[in-house]
């Protein structure tokens, strides 16, 4: 998982980008399962924001709570989420299309 704190390096390819802090705890946990997701999901580019080292583009995607991910197919916001997820609904979320 790269991190990022820019919009602009995303990548214009499918892609998950998890926005959270160091001190929230489903943020470490989302982030622990789609470390573990990660490698079954090798079309998908995986980031990570630190909302707090990335004001501008929280600010940007318009980002009120965290964690928040969201989905991009060919560098288009397709899908957004807010709160804890487990690891089965993080699996349905990446898998839509």
């Amino acid at each position: 998982m790269k991190e990022i704190t820019k919009l602009e390096e995303i990548e214009k390819t499918n892609s998950l980008v998890k926005i959270g802090t160091g001190f929230c705890s489903p943020c470490k946990l989302v982030e622990e399962n789609l470390k573990q997701l990660e490698p079954e999901y090798p079309g998908i580019k995986f980031y990570l924001v630190d909302a707090e080292e990335a004001e501008d583009m929280v600010e940007e995607l318009g980002i009120r709570n965290v964690p928040t991910l969201i989905r991009y197919k060919d560098g288009i916001e397709t899908d957004r989420r807010v709160g804890m997820m487990t690891k089965e609904q993080l699996k349905e979320f990446i898998g839509e299309e």
